[in-house]
């Protein structure tokens, strides 16, 4: 902090940003912050637990992201509504809509909306970027 007024005015009163404090969190704090009663410390308990099994991990960066393209991004739009249509026939329609049949509707539309052609563009991107994951 070079200039106490300014830090005040621009910078002190976003004190609970936690972009802008430098606090550190563990999972132990979790039991200290939750309310005495038994549900809460409880609860607490347990979220500290996944937080320890999720935080055990190293985060894998090896997991491209999806490419942004324009011929991608305009099947998806129009395959969403599809295939909400199909999974609610599929859990609502009885036995005749099964779960292969649901799957094989929606392969079937991706393919009528050009989704094969999606697929060798994206191929052709992640060749290009697999360097930066």
């Amino acid at each position: 902090m070079l200039d106490a007024e300014k830090f005040k005015k621009e910078v002190s009163y976003a004190g609970e940003y936690a972009v802008v404090r430098d606090a550190k969190f563990s999972p132990e704090d979790l039991l200290v912050k939750a309310a005495p009663d038994e549900i809460s410390q409880r609860l607490a308990a347990l979220s500290q637990k996944g937080l320890e099994t999720a935080t055990r991990n190293k985060f894998r960066r090896d997991i491209p992201y999806q490419p942004n393209f324009t011929e991608l991004n305009d099947i998806q739009t129009a395959l969403k509504p599809f295939i909400e249509e199909v999974r609610a026939k599929v859990t609502m329609q009885g036995s005749q809509y099964t779960s292969a049949w649901g799957l094989e509707e929606i392969r079937k539309e991706w393919t009528r909306l050009g989704g094969e052609a999606v697929e060798v563009k994206a191929q052709e991107w992640y060749e290009a970027n697999k360097a930066n994951f």
